[in-house]
């Protein structure tokens, strides 16, 4: 939807109707300017893919998913790879409960390349989440690195 828009600074999706969108796989791919993303008003309801979402938001330091219904969700790899300013992430609890317990939800590569991120608290658990799928490759502050 705006994947590949680089220049793209801000961006306002107070009046985004997404409550019939199922895939979100690239969406913001690539825009390697962004500094703000506000997502609160964004319905995931429907949603199943969230495959590259953010991957290489360069200047993106901040993801505010905690407010996201992921029930249906089953692809979230590479969400976040490349994000290299990227410090902090918030997930909401059921989240990644759901992520933790179901072994079909592929997170291969979410956050590869986001050297910032200085912990990951409590999004996987260790069987989950771990650098034999590359998962966290170039995180250089990231825990078990």
């Amino acid at each position: 939807m705006f994947n590949h828009m680089p220049s793209l600074i801000i961006l306002d999706l107070s009046n985004l109707d997404m409550q019939n969108v199922t895939n979100m796989s690239k969406m913001f791919s690539d825009c390697k300017s962004l500094v703000t993303l506000d997502l609160s008003n964004l319905n995931t309801q429907n949603v199943t893919n969230m495959f590259s979402m953010f991957r290489n938001c360069w200047d993106l330091s901040k993801i505010d998913i905690g407010h996201f219904d992921m029930t249906k969700v089953y692809g979230i790899e590479a969400m976040c790879l490349g994000c290299r300013s990227l410090f902090e992430i918030n997930l909401k609890k059921e989240a990644r409960q759901r992520i933790n317990s179901r072994p079909e939800i592929a997170t291969t590569h979410i956050f590869k390349g986001c050297q910032s991120l200085s912990s990951l608290p409590d999004i996987f658990s260790k069987n989950k989440f771990g650098k034999a799928n590359g998962d966290a490759d170039g995180c250089i502050n990231t825990l078990n690195q």
